[in-house]
């Protein structure tokens, strides 16, 4: 027990040392509000994960547990394992307590005062040194290179640490600089005779990793040849160190002729893991007509494209996204040596049948990829077959009208490029047309497309076209009668022909409302039969009218069977087990294969009548051969006791016997020899009948020699 004793006491007085201070470069220091408690919980616990503070991927409104959210270098992240499985940390690359790139400035020089206050300090320059031209204004140095990427002003021994005693380095970032002073954010105080500074790009960057150098003065030092010939002869870049068996820029200096001098992470972002992004191959989007980085594809070879088309018009001006013509061909990282171009559509939902795109025939190295179901060939159109340049009927069938898109290179559109102008859909076409007789009234497009074109003639947003909806919005006013008049107007949407209500300009006029748009109906009658069980009703729509032939089938219909449950699966057959006995409203519809239906729902009453098990019949035949007599005996009631009121006997040499109660055993004989099916139905007295021959009693089946 003493021993115990003496260790805790051992372990105790550790525990309440005097904790010796550690002054850190910002921004994991006071500056910022970040003191060494928040990684480190007690001396005993690891330190925190760099994830639990840059956690912040939705980029701004940064705070001290909202950094900038990274991801750390892996096979993982990068969704690749062709060099292997790796993973790196952050600690690999960085130290989280100092700026280790001291040796290597952007700018150093001195200062004679300083104030602070605020918040703030500012520092009253005396002399300076620029030796990164890059950084040669001083009204830049808090501009950010990206959105956690600032600039560091740095004091080696410039304040006074109580707890360490003695001077300590100070760092913090640049809010504000000019040829005479640099302030930065955080006051000091305890300021002693150092009037050197220097300031750093930051990032705690390591200055050796794996044992070799690694300089990082800025943007430009990921990677660096200052030779310019492509043989690095002090590869000390810190994405050059590590890698010797990458596509460029190796840490024996060869292969440095990729980007030199050039930020890494313009394409290979750390948000991302350092995996390539959208512009590592081509321009995001490529909307210049060359091969570079904000056009055509570059990396790893020319395709043999002369124009980025309009690429410009769809992402830019419209905002389509890229998947939306190159669905999945967005993969996390590029396919390395792969050279598949993936083409597919997907439009505002509209997965529809009969995507297509006509290419020009590509270098050798490269081919298409047909995605989303969407086929490629290489006539050399550039035109596609897609929902946005379509005649719009997709939206009801599900399939796309072959009616190719203008050229991707050399095309333009106009009001009759997918549907003529005014829209012309015959009657037994999906989308039942009324244009033609609003046009001819006078009506404009503006009218009840007020959503789509204001004026008639521009489409204003482009986006509200091709989308998928019919953007049936009313204008605020329509002319009759030489004025303008307040229009309201209600759509409801129907794929066959939807109908128009509170519609002011139909009610001027002296229509009632609601009215259809389209007058184009199927006709159908119901068939109604009792079910097989208890409360059971079957169904079947029979369509009398389709209109002129053929008719567009299959048929699908709904119903609400009027107890709360409805069914939606299409059949036009079907049945409903209800859940007590009684009458019920059905309300039901049916639908063609182009969305046409009943000019409204139906509406027919059927009964549930609930059905007794009344038993079964227990009866079986006997043969007396030397006489040729079969004799059945049949029971007075059924299983469950219901008496039995008349039996019939079908011998199978067309004679017959009828047997009224009371049900007694029944004899036929037989004129000839032969083999014989008896069939005997029986009726009780509810007139419930039960109907019997060899196959379901096997004794029914006689034979006479």
């Amino acid at each position: 027990m003493k021993k115990i004793i003496i260790n805790s006491l051992l372990v105790l007085g550790t525990v309440t040392l005097p904790q010796i201070a550690h002054a850190n470069a910002a921004p994991h220091w006071l500056s910022h509000e970040i003191d060494c408690i928040d990684c480190h919980q007690n001396h005993m616990d690891p330190p925190t994960d760099c994830g639990f503070c840059h956690n912040n991927s939705s980029g701004g409104n940064y705070s001290k547990t909202s950094a900038p959210a990274m991801l750390t270098h892996s096979s993982a992240v990068m969704q690749s394992e062709k060099y292997g499985v790796w993973q790196r940390s952050c600690v690999d690359c960085h130290n989280p307590h100092v700026s280790d790139q001291c040796a290597t400035p952007l700018v150093s020089g001195t200062f004679s005062g300083y104030t602070s206050g605020g918040g703030t300090t500012t520092f009253t320059i005396n002399s300076l040194t620029v030796n990164d031209p890059a950084w040669q204004d001083p009204v830049a140095w808090n501009a950010k290179t990206g959105a956690e990427r600032g600039l560091l002003f740095m004091s080696e021994g410039l304040t006074w640490e109580n707890e360490q005693g003695e001077y300590v380095d100070f760092s913090s970032e640049i809010l504000a600089a000019d040829a005479t002073s640099i302030t930065v954010q955080g006051e000091i105080s305890h300021i002693g005779t150092v009037r050197d500074f220097k300031i750093l790009y930051g990032q705690y960057i390591k200055p050796t990793i794996g044992a070799l150098p690694v300089i990082f003065p800025g943007p430009s030092g990921f990677a660096h040849d200052e030779t310019g010939t492509g043989n690095d002869a002090s590869p000390t870049g810190i994405c050059q160190v590590c890698h010797t068996q990458t596509k460029y820029w190796r840490n024996d200096g060869s292969r440095a002729n990729h980007f030199n001098g050039e930020s890494c992470v313009t394409c290979h972002e750390h948000e991302l893991g350092f995996r390539p992004s959208c512009n590592a191959c081509h321009g995001f989007p490529p909307i210049v007509d060359g091969v570079q980085q904000d056009g055509l594809i570059w990396n790893p070879e020319p395709t043999g494209a002369t124009s980025a088309g309009a690429h410009a018009t769809h992402a830019v001006d419209n905002g389509i996204s890229c998947e939306t013509c190159h669905y999945d061909g967005m993969p996390a990282t590029p396919i390395v040596d792969d050279y598949r171009l993936q083409i597919g559509f997907d439009i505002a939902g509209q997965n529809t049948a009969g995507n297509a795109y006509d290419g020009k025939t590509l270098n050798p190295a490269y081919s298409y990829e047909g995605t989303n179901g969407t086929s490629i060939t290489t006539g050399g159109s550039m035109s596609c077959v897609v929902y946005c340049h379509s005649d719009g009927t997709s939206v009801s069938t599900g399939e796309l009208a072959n009616q190719p898109s203008p050229s991707w290179t050399t095309g333009s559109t106009d009001c009759a490029s997918c549907h003529s102008y005014p829209p012309a859909y015959a009657q037994d076409q999906p989308k039942s047309n009324s244009h033609q007789r609003h046009i001819m009234a006078g009506f404009t497009c503006k009218i009840c497309h007020y959503g789509t074109t204001t004026d008639n003639t521009a489409i204003a947003p482009t986006g509200n076209h091709g989308n998928g909806w019919y953007d049936v919005i009313g204008a605020p006013t329509f002319f009759a009668n030489g004025q303008d008049r307040l229009l309201n107007l209600v759509y409801e949407y129907d794929a066959g022909g939807g109908t128009c209500s509170t519609n002011s300009c139909h009610a001027y006029y002296g229509f009632n409302t609601p009215i259809r748009w389209g007058n184009f109906y199927l006709y159908a009658s119901p068939s109604i039969t009792q079910g097989d069980e208890s409360n059971e009703v079957n169904f079947q729509v029979n369509v009398t009218d389709c209109g002129t032939p053929p008719c567009n089938l299959p048929y699908t219909c709904t119903f609400d069977w009027g107890d709360g449950s409805v069914d939606e699966s299409g059949n036009c057959a079907t049945s409903h087990i209800y859940p007590a006995p009684g009458t019920y409203q059905v309300t039901w519809n049916v639908w063609d294969a182009k969305n046409h239906s009943m000019n409204e729902d139906k509406i027919n009453s059927v009964t549930a009548k609930e059905i007794i098990d009344t038993g079964e019949v227990t009866l079986g035949a006997t043969v007396d051969q030397a006489t040729r007599t079969a004799t059945v005996t049949v029971p007075p009631t059924t299983t469950t006791g219901v008496p039995l009121a008349r039996v019939y006997f079908y011998w199978g040499d067309r004679k017959t016997t009828i047997l009224d109660a009371p049900i007694i055993p029944t004899s036929h004989q037989y004129a000839r020899s032969g083999t014989y099916y008896i069939k005997v139905v029986a009726y009780d007295q509810n007139y419930n009948n039960y109907t019997y021959t060899y196959l379901e009693e096997p004794s029914l089946k006689v034979v006479i020699p």
